[in-house]
Order: structure tokens, then sequence, then C-alpha cells
């Protein structure tokens, strides 16, 4: 399929995982890709193995934390393209160090909330402005953001990180509302556990099986399944889907917590 042909579109955090698998996938679909995250070298590889496979794509290293940064990233790429049409927003803070500061509430340090909000709310509030002021004049486009399931549930860590993945799910929810009439679109998808190079060399496998007792699919999550979504979001094809959260899953979020539990005991 090409139902993207020519279109402008920039995916944050590119260089690897989910990031890396939808800059692909848009690109199989006939846009034309800003590879764009803080790995200068992992975004290129990326860039210049989508261009080796006859698609169009360039990489730009940017930082989310950085105002002037994204300015430059917006600079670059109307200055290569003229335009902007689609915008994935899927960079966050989730270095493993960094999260593993982020545990509970009652002694988590002010700085750890501070940063994650400075890196994933408001880094992802200026890619979206940006965005809009680009899109207005060409009639519209589509933009869509990477939340997570944490968002929409209470956990045992990273509660800063959930909370500003919720902000971003509110923000989608805003831009929909101000900007629709005016063609722009704006949806989150909320992946659950999904099984990226970084997840697959840090999460104890002991943990991965009790995520997958609450799945309801037979199969992981992969950066395939989120970029696959994604690219119907932002094709013609959800045209009339706006402000809403589409969680990539397995199924996780839709059941009763003792569900699993009580199959099992039924199951006897």
């Amino acid at each position: 399929m090409h139902r993207l042909e020519k279109r402008i579109a920039i995916v944050t955090g590119a260089a690897g995982g989910i990031g890396a698998a939808t800059a692909r996938r848009l690109a199989q679909e006939g846009a034309i890709v800003v590879v764009a995250d803080r790995d200068a070298d992992g975004a290129e590889k990326v860039a210049h193995a989508i261009g080796q496979t006859g698609a169009n794509a360039m990489s730009i290293a940017f930082d989310l934390s950085d105002a002037r940064s994204i300015t430059a990233l917006y600079d670059t790429v109307i200055a290569a393209h003229g335009r902007v049409d689609i915008l994935h927003n899927n960079a966050a803070d989730v270095s493993l160090a960094f999260l593993a500061q982020d545990q509970m509430i009652g002694e988590l340090d002010v700085s750890v909330w501070d940063r994650t909000f400075a890196t994933n709310a408001r880094g992802t509030l200026l890619m979206t402005q940006r965005a809009i002021q680009e899109m207005l004049p060409n009639g519209g486009g589509v933009i869509v953001n990477t939340t997570s399931g944490a968002a929409a549930r209470g956990d045992v860590y990273n509660p800063s990180y959930a909370a500003s993945k919720a902000a971003i799910e509110s923000l989608t929810r805003y831009v929909a509302m101000q900007y629709g009439k005016r063609g722009i679109r704006c949806n989150c998808v909320a992946p659950g556990l999904i099984e990226t190079e970084t997840m697959k060399g840090s999460f104890d496998p002991a943990q991965a099986k009790i995520v997958d007792r609450q799945t309801l699919t037979p199969y992981p999550g992969t950066p395939e399944h989120v970029a696959g979504t994604v690219a119907f979001l932002v094709s013609d094809d959800s045209g009339f889907i706006t402000g809403q959260t589409l969680a990539v899953d397995g199924g996780i979020l839709t059941h009763m917590p003792h569900a699993p539990d009580m199959a099992a005991f039924l199951s006897r």
C-alpha cells in the first residue's frame, strides 16, 4: 500500500524500537520520513536502511528537552521539504538509569518529576505547536502521540512517566478539539509491553511472564504492531477518527484484574 504517498512525516525517538519500526512502515507506505532522535548515529542507520529499500528518508539529531533543538529540527525539515504533513511524537525520556529513580511517590525526588515533564510533556507540546503552525497553511495534517497504558492505570513504578503520558493524552484531546475544523487530526497510541531490544535486555523474564498472563493475545507485542497502528491513524483510512487513544496492548486493559486468575481457577 502507498496510502501516504509523498507526505512529509517526522518520527521522533526513531533510532530504535517503536520509532524505528514506525519510520520504516511510513516509508513503505510512501511517506518521505524524517528520522529524528537524540542518538544521531542510530537515526542515521535507520534512515540509511530505509534509503536502501528505495524509499526516501533523512535523519536529524535533536533533543526533545531543548526548545532550540526542536526549532532547528523543524527549520531543517521545512528547508528540505517545505512542509510537514505527519508528526509522530514518539520520543520520551526512557533511559533506564533515570527511570530507576522514578519509583515510590513518598520518596520521589521532585527533580525526577520535573525532568520527566520537561522532556515528555513540554517537549511534546513544543513539537505539536510547531507542527500545527506548519500544517495549518497547507490545509491540515495528522499528529499521533505515543502514550502508555500506564497513563490509564496505577502501577508499582514510574509514576512521573505515567503522569506525563496522561498529560499528553489530555493534550491530544485539546488539539483535536481546537484544530479539528481546520483540518488537523490528533490521536494517541498507547502501547503495552512491547518487545523492543531495550525491553529484552532489561526486563526480568519473571516480570514478562506476569505481564504475559494478563495479555489476551497468544503472542507478545512487537514494535511493528504499534507501527502498523500509527500508519493507520495517519492515513486517510482513519479520516473520521480524532481525539482518541488506541491501546496497542494485546487487550491487557480490557479485563477485570482478577480475570486471568479466575479463568485458571474455573479451568481446574
